[in-house]
């Protein structure tokens, strides 16, 4: 009867120690977090025009991790991948794996696939994405709006 009740309290004590060390899906650190909800907010249609030209790019951001773009008569196509970096930054690197070799916005029609694009990701609003170059990351080049 004494090992009965002695196993009761340890099984016990045991499913509580269990219960307090495992973590909730929430607790995930400030830097983990930002990359969580930028993967969730750059999902979708983006714009940015040009404003010397009017010129428009068109920027279309999947759930699988590809994303495609028009400039003028360009039209890119390829994957996407977000990673954090230091001071809780968001990577964005583009990496075109097809290009019709038309001309783009800034006149060139230079094949976009031989290299990676990246810069540093914000969101200062739901309906806007910021993009900065890696050596200036807190100088905004680009701001995306989305398309409706």
């Amino acid at each position: 009867m004494q090992t009965n009740f002695r196993f009761r309290v340890l099984f016990s004590l045991a499913i509580i120690i269990i219960a307090s060390c495992s973590g909730s899906d929430n607790d995930n650190d400030p830097a983990e977090q930002n990359l969580i909800d930028s993967r969730a907010s750059i999902i979708g249609a983006w714009t940015f025009v040009y404003t010397e030209t009017q010129c428009e790019e068109q920027y279309e951001f999947s759930a699988d991790g590809s994303f495609s773009q028009t400039s003028l008569d360009e039209i890119l196509a390829g994957s996407y991948s977000l990673s954090a970096v230091e001071n809780d930054l968001i990577n964005l690197t583009l990496q075109p794996t097809q290009d019709n070799l038309g001309t783009d916005c800034l006149g060139s029609n230079e094949d976009s696939t031989i290299r990676d694009f990246n810069f540093i990701l914000s969101f200062p609003n739901e309906s806007q994405m910021g993009w900065s170059r890696t050596s200036d990351p807190d100088l905004v080049i680009v701001t995306l709006d989305r398309r409706i």
